[in-house]
């Protein structure tokens, strides 16, 4: 479990967990053994299917029921390297990013993608910016904990998304 980072920051209950994808570098049932330990609640996939089923093929199962055991899975899938692209896509992101906010007010979550940087951090660093950090206080904590958006285009869309009111 020594990939498994989590954020510094005290503005909510819930504390903020990353991680690479659950089971492509240990055991599927005792990392959520751990994270069930550490109470997280939720865990949000930014994973397309395709790649789950490449390097966790039975973490694919607990993604297409939305939960393993006690934990719920919300399926928010990204591009490699990329951001959501089309209307729909950008609709589940907002929605995943709202269940986040919701869900860290009393119970601690993960947020992963293939390799827990990328993905993981753009995710991360806008989750931060709806809590109410800056753009660049978000980064820093995300950059502390271990990840970051991975290219201009996640920055750029990590600035500039556009934050619900709360």
């Amino acid at each position: 479990m020594n990939r498994l980072r989590h954020i510094k920051q005290d503005k909510t209950k819930g504390i903020i967990y990353l991680h690479s994808m659950p089971g492509k570098k240990e055991d599927l049932q005792e990392f959520m053994k751990h994270i069930n330990v550490l109470n997280v609640s939720r865990i949000f996939c930014l994973t397309h299917k395709r790649e789950i089923e490449q390097y966790s093929p039975h973490y694919l199962d607990a993604v297409y029921y939305g939960h393993y055991d006690s934990i719920n899975i919300t399926y928010c899938p990204c591009p490699d390297f990329g951001i959501p692209q089309k209307e729909k896509d950008l609709i589940i992101y907002e929605k995943a990013i709202h269940e986040a906010y919701n869900t860290l007010k009393g119970s601690n979550i993960l947020i992963h993608c293939q390799g827990g940087i990328g993905r993981t951090g753009t995710f991360a660093v806008i989750l931060l910016r709806q809590i109410g950090f800056s753009f660049e206080d978000a980064l820093k904590l995300t950059n502390s904990a271990g990840s970051n958006p991975g290219n201009h285009e996640q920055l750029n869309f990590a600035e500039n998304y556009k934050i619900a009111p709360r």
